[in-house]
């Protein structure tokens, strides 16, 4: 099919410049389309919008830096976005332009030549071809990752892709019904899906096709390939093993599970009594069973108890070392896998939290002078978040558990991405009174704050520290002379040079922005958990010395900083009892 690409679906995908000297130049561009990536080096602003042009159209480009905040670092990398006019199949592009790149309040346009820069589309679909369909002599697990070639398969923004199933256990004739898996494209021949569930849950031989269906951008229209030939695959049934153990809220139930599809329905099902002794607490058995969800992720999968399912009512009266005395079965809406017995404690509820550096987070040392105590700050931090929760039932990790579904992630980032110069912001747009939801993301772009008209990006800033400076922010109120003298000698902003080797100014340098950035991560996890308490308001009003949930401007430097002579920040009263209610070390069983 040599017809006309007309604001569908163009192909696009490098180009090298010429013109010199060149302002941009753009890398690999001999087969571009709607939606293809591309990219080179130069100079491009966020939102640049480029323009290339060829005989009978053009294509547009939306672009931006690749790396570093100024887009003078790394290059640049965008994607084709729209077509204008009639570009034919192969149409050489001749001439790329940067439009509207304003500096100095002077709109301006910059253009380069393009050599061996053409559209191409996407070839049509083949049948796929699932490799290495006959190695697995012990079974196909379902779930289990595997590798399909074919051909027109979009990449990337150029369209979605999925595999189509049909399959038999009885002859080489399809069945009627189709389920479908998601494809991961590596290249326009290459993909890898996971393998879907294929009629019954039980194991035995099943006969397979398959075929190829896409979606290209900029079209509403799904594509069908052809079937593939029929493959005869022994697959193998949903496995669950039971171990004894403790069910905690927003964990991972004490099982393994094995052979889980994506998109199964399958639910863990608990059919017996909760004792107390030998009292029944709750009584499960029958049509009062109750069902834990799967959570899957990378082919494996867990069954796990979510906050939301323990507030329930079936839930809620379970106790700390309450034990479960009965069978735990895999189950769909129309099949239910072999009961295992199964005896579990109830392990209560913890909160978890991960304190995540970000990689801008080193554009923040830099500033400071400092990123050569990177690893010292990153361990210091953690362990003063720690220490702030130590009290109640809340553990903190550099990185997220394998055990746990549900938890507080915090991100330490290098600049503020609210351009506002914040310190930090937890970007929840309503209060958790009662710490009810375990899982929250303090880090990243929160569309539900955004409509709120309250900060959208979460997390620490390490930049916004610097506020404190009196050299860097002369009028500021919060300004404190204390800041320069620990940070001065190393900050590149104050005159400093960055540390090079240990000694007791970097010592002190470290543990000062060590300890407020813990603070301010303690701080914003606290609002996550539903703190300040005792009031509807984020922040307690007016300024109670050294509580930790005082708005900025009753949190002075020295306080924040542990500094000698200042009051030793803490939380307050009203916010150390609320946290011993929702999160007490006795409502978490071993």
């Amino acid at each position: 099919m040599a017809g006309l690409l007309v604001g569908a679906i163009l192909g696009l995908y490098g180009c090298s410049g010429a013109a010199e000297p060149a302002p941009f130049t753009i890398a690999s561009c001999d087969a571009l389309r709607l939606g293809s990536a591309l990219g080179g080096e130069g100079a491009m602003p966020p939102g640049q919008r480029l323009v290339l042009y060829g005989e009978g159209g053009e294509l547009t480009v939306d672009a931006g830096p690749a790396a570093g905040p100024s887009g003078t670092a790394g290059g640049w990398s965008g994607v084709v976005v729209g077509a204008n006019g009639t570009l034919a199949d192969g149409t050489a592009l001749t001439r790329a332009c940067a439009l509207a790149d304003v500096s100095a309040g002077v709109a301006t346009e910059r253009c380069i030549v393009l050599r061996r820069c053409r559209t191409r589309s996407l070839a049509a679909l083949a049948a796929p071809t699932l490799v290495d369909a006959e190695a697995a002599s012990g079974g196909w697990a379902l779930g289990r990752e595997v590798e399909v070639v074919g051909a027109g398969l979009p990449v990337g923004a150029e369209g979605v892709t999925w595999l189509q199933w049909e399959a038999s256990a009885d002859s080489p004739v399809p069945m009627p019904t189709s389920p479908t898996s998601v494809v991961d494209v590596a290249t326009e021949t290459k993909a890898t899906t996971r393998l879907p569930r294929l009629g019954s849950w039980q194991a035995g031989v099943r006969h397979v096709r398959a075929r190829f269906w896409r979606r290209l951008a900029g079209s509403q229209q799904d594509e069908a390939g052809p079937w593939g030939p029929i493959w005869t695959l022994r697959t193998l049934e949903p496995s669950l093993s039971v171990a004894d153990g403790a069910l905690r809220v927003g964990e991972h139930a004490p099982a393994t599970l094995s052979g889980i599809p994506a998109a199964s329905g399958l639910l863990l099902q608990l059919d017996g009594v909760w004792l107390a002794g030998s009292e029944v607490r709750a009584d499960w058995r029958g049509a009062a069973r109750q069902t834990l969800p799967l959570a899957l992720a990378e082919g494996a999968a867990a069954a796990w108890l979510p906050a939301a399912t323990a507030s329930t009512a079936a839930w809620s009266a379970l106790q700390p070392g309450d034990r479960f005395e009965g069978s735990a079965a895999l189950v769909s809406a129309d099949a239910a896998l072999p009961a295992r017995p199964c005896s579990w404690r109830f392990g209560g509820r913890r909160q978890h939290v991960v304190v995540a550096f970000d990689p801008s987070a080193a554009i923040g040392l830099w500033r400071f002078g400092l990123a050569v105590a990177e690893s010292r700050l990153r361990a210091r931090v953690l362990a003063l978040v720690a220490e702030h929760f130590a009290p109640y039932a809340v553990q903190v990790h550099a990185s997220w558990p394998t055990h746990v579904v549900e938890a507080v992630r915090v991100e330490v980032h290098g600049d503020d991405p609210n351009g506002m110069g914040l310190l930090g912001t937890e970007p929840s747009p309503g209060k958790d009174d009662g710490n009810l939801q375990l899982d929250e993301a303090i880090g990243g772009f929160c569309p539900d704050a955004w409509e709120a008209g309250v900060p959208a990006w979460g997390g620490v800033f390490l930049s916004g520290f610097l506020r404190f400076s009196p050299t860097l922010l002369p009028s500021g109120g919060s300004v404190d002379a204390r800041f320069d003298a620990l940070f001065g000698p190393f900050a590149p902003e104050l005159g400093g040079i960055p540390a090079l080797k240990d000694g007791p100014a970097l010592d002190a340098a470290v543990e000062a922005l060590a300890q407020l950035v813990a603070g301010t991560v303690s701080h914003e996890t606290g609002h996550a958990l539903g703190l300040a308490a005792g009031t509807t308001g984020w922040h307690h009003p007016g300024d109670s010395p050294g509580w930790r949930m005082d708005g900025v401007g009753a949190r002075p430097f020295a306080e924040r900083a542990g500094l000698a002579g200042a009051i030793e920040e803490r939380w307050g009263v009203v916010d150390d009892a609320y946290l011993q209610e929702v999160l007490p070390k006795s409502g978490v069983a071993p």
